[in-house]
């Protein structure tokens, strides 16, 4: 397990892309081998943590694009070490320019066989955050191609306006795909190799396609946030929730700095990457 505080040859050219685009595909994070040993027991997590769900079939279109299961660290010690790595967070914590990240939440996501698709969505809506200094890692369990719900990114979204007052459950998401088309934005639709992370900023719209296969497309995303975040004033009903479920005890204006979020790199900037323009 000494990978998962190993450092990422991350350079100056991912920082760039993540400022520029919003988002960018790692290769060859983690091995092949690491994620296999925790592939079953995350398997086993959302299999019985799911079981309350109605049938595929009876869900609303959101119901039917994933099972999701949150805050998993919290609950299962056996896969703790791997959703609580060193590894991610460094990596996040560079490319966000910061100080440090602390843990927001995790999500385990799997998108079941037959499972429908994930409509574009900028997760951000959600979080009553002080600062855009959130990100989100997205580790796919196996090997992931387009057609089988791998991400796509709407490159350079995080810098648009359109669409930050929808949820990911709203009617008219149809809308941020036509204004996304009408904006020229590149729609970036990459295959995921066993061992690709991608990470996204909390504005970047994203989308999945659907999961025609007959296994699962599994999932596993942690949310960093810079060390210093606030909670900011709640803008709809969801923040709210957020703020109670994931910054229990942490009122508006105050650092999020609850036990649940756990200071998991603090970086010395010293030693960091040659400066980039964080525009």
């Amino acid at each position: 397990m000494d990978e998962l505080g190993a450092s990422y040859a991350l350079d100056d050219l991912h920082v760039e892309n993540l400022r520029r685009n919003g988002f960018v595909h790692l290769k060859g994070v983690f091995s092949q081998n690491l994620l296999a040993f925790f592939r079953e027991p995350l398997a086993r997590i959302v299999d019985a943590e799911s079981q309350q769900l109605p049938p595929l079939a009876e869900r609303d279109a959101y119901g039917r694009a994933f099972a999701q299961i949150m805050n998993v660290w919290t609950r299962h010690e056996h896969v703790r070490d791997f959703i609580l790595n060193r590894k991610t967070a460094e990596i996040a914590t560079r490319l966000l320019r910061c100080s440090g990240v602390r843990m927001w939440h995790d999500q385990a996501l799997y998108k079941e066989a037959g499972g429908g698709a994930t409509p574009w969505h900028c997760d951000q809506f959600y979080w009553p955050l002080s600062s855009d200094a959130a990100i989100t890692a997205w580790i796919p369990l196996q090997d992931t191609p387009v057609e089988r719900g791998g991400l796509q990114f709407a490159a350079g979204s995080h810098r648009r306006d359109y669409g930050r007052d929808r949820s990911i459950e709203s009617q008219g998401n149809e809308e941020i795909a036509a204004a996304i088309d009408a904006d020229g934005l590149e729609v970036v639709a990459e295959d995921f190799a066993l061992g690709d992370v991608s990470f996204h900023l909390g504005w970047t719209f994203h989308r999945a396609l659907a999961n025609p296969g007959a296994q699962p497309r599994a999932a596993m995303t942690m949310i960093y946030i810079d060390r210093d975040m606030r909670v900011a004033e709640p803008r709809n009903a969801f923040q709210v929730n957020d703020q109670e479920t994931w910054a229990p005890g942490c009122a508006v204006g105050e650092p999020i700095a609850s036990a649940i979020n756990p200071v998991l790199f603090p970086m010395d900037w010293s030693e960091s990457l040659s400066t980039v323009s964080r525009d």
